[in-house]
This record gives structure tokens, C-alpha cells and sequence, in this order.
């Protein structure tokens, strides 16, 4: 398949819980779910990969770097635009002003018929307004399903326009956090369908809209206009930080864990005390009873750190705010690591407004409660995992690469305030007991994308927690067999990245 990796048409069940493993390929690895994938479940050899040295854990950490694009010819003036949607006015008044013509389409059937269409999804008046991340998510997602549906055989292309929905920059802010899931979302869209949609981000400047008509005709699938220059993400190996920060965990910390009840949740927990001194943690699940959580707080105790486990539905803002309230005579929470979600996959036509709803809820919506519930706490660090499936896109994945986003723009947003924030985009986790089983990560490593050990995972965890930028992406990346197995889209990433020669290889950990 010419896609990042294969993906049943559906996969009704969802898999909900604290700790869900964030990564590009999450599967259910049962035998029946094994079947639906294309090649049936015959074996699958590892390949050797051409990422990262054992010992050399900042190799497999990237970002996305956004790089001034050479413009392309503007189209003449005088020209005929169609814009999907009555939400675009700023947009239609820009373009008008440039001396073209806009026609507005109420639905998808009759815009359908010209070959690029612009869809504005722009900040809503006063802020993000009720609906919040989910409402424009889900507002999306019905507008990429019925373009499908009308868009046939035409080879019609549909911009999706945000302003401010993505940091274009390490320090810029993304002050449109609502539009934020909608840069996941197509960028999955982008991986099952390449030729159908493209993203734009604009500024809001003069110079910008006068140079978006020259990056439409681009045909580059992800553009950002900052100022009237055309930036392009190129995913980059991050460079090391000048002067490493600190962790922002150490003895003193009390450090909430939301997850805690999965296995990467307690990896991590485990980490913190035995690698970074952690001695007081609060261990976050669905249940305060749930056995995995008990045993995860019984072990850490034995280790010398005092662990409390609790129950609270992260959805719930109410719950949350009680749970981050502390006893009396009790410490407040100085650090938080979040890895709690869901993960309900199916490609993105069979998508339904409650199964998005549900994994923006899980993932999107507790980070941005935990984000305003800290607010007036004194935090050393905030660290969020999310998805590469977010950066890189990934068929069969696009709600949870919209959550994954939100936490990636949070995080940008968070540090242009000057508080802590490290988003982790990761790639997949090969750990006992984590959601991708062994033929799950064969086809992932066949498509380019290895697993994480443990003790790669963590390490990369301590580089990223030094690397003094808030969002990257640890992932091991063959990058060859990655290059001839991307869609287009994807493929435009990661052309900053060449394959390592041959004695580079290694055989995975």
C-alpha cells in the first residue's frame, strides 16, 4: 500500500483507558483484527533500520522545522476563487480586496465541481467560543467527509485555511487552540486520500494575504504564511539545546501522573523515582481500585516514594480540580505528566461525530482542563504525550492525530506565556503490555516506523526533557523504506532527512 501504514476500513471497537500508548500505529493486535489487515497475519521480518545508534538517543529525536519555501508564480489577477462554507468572511474580504472575485458554496456538491476550493476554519470572534477544540474538530471532519462524497472522480483539492491554528516556529504562540485538532485531523485525511486536501495557516497580515494565492498554486500539501513568506514543515533531527535545562523533576517534586494505570504511564512513573529521585506521586486512573494502579503505588512505595493512587475521570473538569486540590498538610502538584487517552481507530469516512467526540475528550480536552485547572500553581514541568500519527499523519488514526495536535499547539502556547511545556509527538512503544502487538510493530518497522524499547523511550524522554524546546517528536525512523512507503504528503516531511548508509544499520533493541 502507498500509505505510512496499513489500516482495516473499520475498527468498531474502541480502546478506551488511562495510559492508552501514544505512537504512529496503535492496532489492536488481536487475531481478528490481524485478519482485516491486508496480507492476512503471516509473519512479517523486522527490517534492520537506519535510524538511530544504540547509546544515541538525541539521533531519533526530531521537530518539525518550518523553512522559507521559494513562492510560486501568483496566479493573474482577476481571478475566480470558490470557498466552501459561509465561516471564511475575513478570507472572502482579503481576496476581494486583491481585486478577485469569490464565489461562496453552501455545501460540498456544487464546490465540488471546480478544481481548489478553500475551506476557512477561522478563529471565532471574542476567542474559541463554546465548542472549544471538539466543536471545530467535529465541524471539520463533517466538511472532509462530505467533500469525499462529492468530490468523486473530479480530483478536486480542498485548502483547509487556519489563522494561528499552528506554531510555525519554536516560540510562536498558537493562539487559535480550537482550530489546533484540525492540523492532525488532515493530516491524516492526507495519508488515506494525498490528492484531496492541503492545509494553509495564515497570520492574518496584509503580506500574507496577498501571497496566499501564489501558495495555493504551490500545490504543497502543508504551508504556513507568516509575514508574506511561505514556510513548509520539514521534519529535522532537534538540535541540542545550548544550555540543557534542567529536568524539572527531582526529590522535591510532586509529580501527578494521569494514565498511570497503563503501561506507559507507570514506565514513566517508575522513571521518575528511580532516575530522577521523585518521591511523592499522585497516580491517576479511572479507578482508584483498579488493581494495576494499586500494584504500580505498591511498588513505588517499596522504592521509597510515596505514592497515592487516584481515581478520577479526566473528562470531568469538576473531579479533576478535586483532584488537584490537595489534603491539608499535604504538597500541591509541581509537575504534571499526562498520558492518559483513547484510542478508537477507523479510517476517516467511517468516522462518527461520538467516536471523535469521545477521543478528543480523553486526550484533547483533560490536557487543556489540566492546563487552565494549574493555572495558579507553581508548575516545574508539564509534559504531555502525544502522537507522531499528529505530525506525520496516519491512515485510520485521524481523531487521535487531532488530539495529538491540540497537546503539540498547547504546549507552544503554554511556553509563549512563560510556563513549562514539553510535548512529546512519539512514535511507537515495543513494551509488555502496550497496545501494539508484535505484528502491529513488523508492519509499522515494514512502513519505516521502529518501536521504541523501554530503555530507548526513556532515554529519549530525559533528552527531549533537556532539550529546551516544547514540542518534538521522538521516533526511530528507517527512513529509507520510510521515503518508498509515505503518501506524497508525508513523503514532502521528510525531505530533510536521508537515509543513514549502510553501516549505520541496527538491529532494533
Amino acid at each position: 500500500m502507498d500509505r505510512l501504514s496499513a489500516v482495516p476500513e473499520a475498527l468498531p471497537e474502541a480502546q478506551a483507558g488511562a495510559g492508552v500508548g501514544p505512537g504512529a500505529v496503535f492496532l489492536d493486535a488481536s487475531a481478528r483484527r490481524a485478519r482485516e489487515l491486508p496480507g492476512g497475519p503471516a509473519a512479517v521480518p523486522y527490517p534492520r533500520g537506519a535510524a538511530t545508534r544504540p547509546g544515541d538517543p538525541g539521533r531519533a529525536l526530531l521537530h518539525l522545522e518550518w523553512q522559507p519555501h521559494p513562492a510560486a508564480a501568483a496566479p493573474p489577477a482577476g481571478r475566480a476563487w470558490h470557498v466552501l462554507g459561509s465561516a471564511g468572511a475575513p478570507l472572502a474580504a482579503a481576496l476581494r480586496a486583491l481585486g478577485d472575485t469569490v464565489a461562496v458554496h453552501a455545501d460540498a456538491a456544487s464546490a465540488a465541481r471546480h478544481p481548489t476550493v478553500l475551506a476557512p476554519f477561522l478563529p471565532y470572534p471574542g476567542g474559541a467560543g463554546a465548542a472549544g477544540e471538539s466543536g471545530a474538530a467535529l465541524g471539520a471532519l463533517a466538511v472532509l467527509k462530505s467533500w469525499l462524497a462529492a468530490r468523486g472522480r473530479t480530483g478536486a483539492r480542498l485548502v483547509v485555511v487556519t489563522r494561528g491554528a499552528v506554531a510555525a516556529a519554536t516560540a510562536e504562540d498558537v493562539p487559535d487552540l480550537a482550530h489546533a485538532p484540525l492540523w492532525g485531523l488532515v493530516r491524516s485525511a492526507l495519508a488515506e486520500h494525498p490528492d484531496s486536501f492541503a492545509l494553509l495557516d495564515v497570520d492574518g497580515t496584509r503580506e500574507s494575504w496577498r501571497a496566499l494565492p501564489a501558495a495555493v498554486a504551490s500545490g504543497e500539501p502543508q504551508q504556513a504564511l507568516r509575514e508574506g513568506v511561505v514556510r513548509v514543515p520539514r521534519l529535522v533531527a532537534a538540535p541540542p539545546a545550548g544550555t540543557p535545562e534542567g529536568s524539572g523533576f527531582g526529590p522535591g517534586s510532586t509529580v501527578l501522573v494521569t494514565g498511570a494505570a497503563g503501561a506507559l504511564g507507570g514506565l514513566v512513573a517508575r522513571h521518575l523515582v528511580r532516575a530522577h529521585g521523585v518521591r511523592r506521586l499522585v497516580l491517576a486512573g479511572r479507578s482508584a481500585a483498579d488493581a494495576r494502579l494499586t500494584s504500580l503505588a505498591g511498588e513505588l512505595r517499596r522504592l521509597g516514594a510515596s505514592a497515592v493512587a487516584a481515581g478520577c475521570d479526566m473528562t470531568d473538569r469538576a473531579a479533576l480540580a478535586a483532584l488537584l486540590t490537595p489534603a491539608p498538610g499535604s504538597p500541591a502538584v509541581t509537575a504534571v505528566v499526562h498520558c492518559a487517552g483513547t484510542v478508537d481507530d477507523g479510517v476517516l469516512t467511517r468516522l462518527t461525530p461520538h467516536r471523535t467526540a469521545g477521543v478528543l475528550a480523553a486526550k484533547a480536552g483533560s490536557a487543556r482542563h489540566l492546563h487552565e485547572l494549574t493555572q495558579g500553581l507553581d508548575l516545574t514541568a508539564f509534559v504531555l504525550f502525544s502522537s507522531a500519527a499528529g505530525v506525520l499523519g496516519a491512515p485510520g488514526r485521524a481523531h487521535y492525530a487531532a488530539a495529538s495536535s491540540f497537546l503539540d499547539a498547547l504546549a507552544h502556547h503554554r511556553r509563549a506565556r512563560g510556563l513549562p511545556a514539553l510535548s512529546l509527538a512519539w512514535g511507537p512503544w515495543a513494551q509488555r503490555g502496550g497496545m501494539a502487538g508484535p505484528l502491529e510493530l513488523h508492519r509499522s518497522a515494514r512502513a519505516g516506523i521502529l518501536g521504541l524499547t523501554p530503555r530507548r523511550g526513556l532515554a529519549l524522554l530525559d533528552a527531549a526533557l533537556g532539550a529546551g524546546r516544547p514540542a518534538v517528536v521522538p521516533v526511530r525512523l528507517d527512513t529509507a523504506r520510510l521515503h518508498a512507503a509515505a503518501s506524497d504528503p508525508a513523503r514532502a516531511l521528510l525531505r530533510s532527512l536521508t537515509p543513514a548508509p549502510a553501516a549505520a544499520c541496527e538491529t532494533p533493541a
